[in-house]
C-alpha cells in the first residue's frame, strides 16, 4: 500500500482491532494503572519492529521454500499465548484470594514475546507496509517510521481504555476479573491461531 492515505487507514484499522497486545495493554491499564503501564509500550514497538523486519527480510523467503515453517511459527503463537493466559488466570486467583496488590503478571517481556509472534505482523509485513518483502529496506523506511508512530498512539489508547474501566470501580471491573476475562480472551486468540496451523 504505497498510497499514504491507504496505508494509514490499513495500519490503524488493523491495530485498533482486539489482540493478544491489545488485551494485554488494557489489562496492564486496569491493573497497573495508567503511567505504570506506558513502560510497556517500548516492548510492544520492539515486538512488531523486529518481527516485521525478520519476517519481511528473512522467514518470507524459507517459508517459500518450506511452507510447513509457516505452520510451525502459528503453533510457536498458540504456545506463548496459552502460558500467558494461564499466568493471567492463576495471578487472578491469587489476588482474589489475597485481596491485595500481588507482583504484576504484566512485565515488557511478556508484551515483547506476544507482539513477537502476533499474527498482525504477518500482515503489516506481507501485505501493509510497502518495500520491505521486497528487500527494499531504504524505501519502506518511511513507512515503518509512520507506523511505529501509530503503534505508540494506539497502545496509548488501548492503556486508556484499562485504566478508565477500573476507575469506574464498577464491582465487574475489579483487577481479579479483568485478568480472568483477559485469560479467556487470549486462550480464544490462540484456539483461531490453532486452526489456522491445522488447516
Amino acid at each position: 500500500m504505497v498510497d499514504p492515505l491507504w496505508f494509514t487507514a490499513a495500519v490503524l484499522g488493523l491495530l485498533v482491532m482486539p489482540g493478544p497486545t491489545n488485551t494485554l495493554l488494557a489489562t496492564a491499564g486496569s491493573v497497573l494503572g495508567f503511567r505504570r503501564a506506558l513502560r510497556l509500550l517500548p516492548a510492544e514497538l520492539a515486538g512488531y519492529l523486529i518481527a516485521i523486519n525478520v519476517y519481511a527480510l528473512v522467514i518470507h523467503r524459507v517459508v517459500a521454500t518450506d511452507p510447513s515453517l509457516a505452520r510451525w511459527l502459528r503453533f510457536s503463537t498458540v504456545v506463548v499465548l496459552v502460558v500467558l493466559a494461564v499466568k493471567l488466570w492463576r495471578s487472578s486467583a491469587r489476588l482474589a484470594a489475597e485481596a491485595v496488590a500481588a507482583k504484576p503478571v504484566l512485565r515488557p517481556v511478556h508484551v515483547f514475546v506476544t507482539t513477537l509472534v502476533n499474527p498482525k505482523a504477518l500482515v503489516f509485513a506481507f501485505h501493509i507496509i510497502p518495500h520491505l518483502a521486497e528487500g527494499e529496506f531504504q524505501r519502506g523506511l518511511p513507512y515503518l517510521l509512520g507506523f511505529a508512530v501509530m503503534v505508540v498512539t494506539v497502545a496509548i489508547g488501548w492503556v486508556r481504555l484499562g485504566a478508565a474501566l477500573h476507575e469506574s470501580k464498577h464491582p465487574l471491573l475489579k483487577p481479579a476479573t479483568i485478568r480472568r476475562a483477559s485469560a479467556v480472551v487470549l486462550s480464544g486468540f490462540a484456539v483461531v491461531v490453532a486452526m489456522a496451523a491445522l488447516r
